[in-house]
């Protein structure tokens, strides 16, 4: 069963300030006020709450939300608890709980996720994990290991403060391979004072292209 604003709906229009349930089993497919199209899944709240000329955004209260959108960046966005993840022309797939502890899969194009604590650029086919409570992560890539992934977000958790010759870096680095250069830039970018380890080094090696000197790096 879908319902909008608690009443079971074949097809309907969801208002401004109206709020969309879907079942256990069920799930529904929006337009997008001509810009692009959603698709909201089973076990979902989504809320519309602002829809105007240029401007379009939802809020995922707990579930999964597919959305592919053709407007130019920024029209549309989708708020979780915590965080606001904004289109800047792509096809994504988000999931949280109601607390809004989850992640964004990124499958086309580039989206930006804030919530005023860190501002991260995710490209295409990376994941990045989204909290209720504190920052979004580091994107990694859809591939990228599971230890590599735990070594992340243990570097997550502390806001990078880590030692930049520490285990969590070492680990980090033990398990990266050249799809995950976006992940140790991102670090890097983020957490400048990671450059004073091996994480510098091994991201030169990692890109196709020359890094710049560790000096201009702390000059940035």
């Amino acid at each position: 069963v879908v319902r909008i604003d608690a009443g079971s709906q074949q097809a309907s229009t969801l208002t401004l300030a109206g709020t969309l349930e879907t079942g256990t089993n069920a799930m529904t497919r929006l337009r997008a006020a001509g810009i692009g199209e959603v698709a909201v899944g089973a076990g979902s709240r989504v809320r519309l709450v602002e829809t105007r000329t240029g401007r379009h955004r939802m809020q995922l209260e707990q579930g999964s939300l597919w959305a592919r959108v053709w407007a130019p960046p920024g029209q549309f966005g989708v708020g979780v608890a915590g965080a606001d993840v904004i289109d800047l022309g792509c096809e994504f797939l988000l999931k949280v709980d109601a607390d809004g502890n989850g992640s964004m899969s990124l499958l086309s194009g580039w989206v930006q996720v804030d919530n005023l604590r860190r501002e991260v650029l995710v490209p295409q086919g990376t994941r990045v994990r989204v909290n209720g409570d504190g920052a979004a992560g580091t994107p990694h890539a859809f591939s990228a290991s599971p230890a590599f992934v735990v070594a992340l977000e243990a570097i997550d958790a502390r806001n990078g403060a880590v030692d930049p010759q520490g285990d969590e870096v070492r680990r980090l680095i033990a398990e990266s391979r050249p799809q995950d250069a976006i992940s140790l830039l991102v670090l890097l970018r983020d957490y400048p004072q990671l450059a004073e380890g091996p994480l510098f080094e091994r991201l030169a090696i990692l890109l196709p292209s020359p890094l710049a000197t560790r000096d201009a790096w702390r000059a940035d």
